[in-house]
């Protein structure tokens, strides 16, 4: 029983992890989904707020060299810069 467990052990980690990243990179999408929608009505204060939330997360999930962080500071620049 111990031998089952030891090698089991491994692949409920790393399935585990992936199904965290899963769901913090969903956390994201649906971040950005909101901060297009709001910009779309006009809701520019609300997009700031909500893309300010998903900076953190989008480092937090994809470490910070990663194309997404670069998408989430380009929201925030934008909209500092455009309205």
């Amino acid at each position: 029983m111990n031998r089952v467990i030891t090698r089991l052990l491994p692949l409920l980690l790393v399935f585990g992890s992936t199904v965290a990243a899963r769901t913090h990179g969903n956390e994201w999408r649906t971040l950005n989904a909101e901060i297009v929608s709001l910009c779309r009505q006009g809701r520019y204060d609300r997009a700031v707020a909500v893309a300010r939330e998903a900076l953190p997360v989008a480092e937090r999930t994809n470490g910070r060299d990663h194309p997404v962080v670069a998408l989430s500071l380009n929201n925030l620049l934008r909209k500092r810069h455009l309205f």
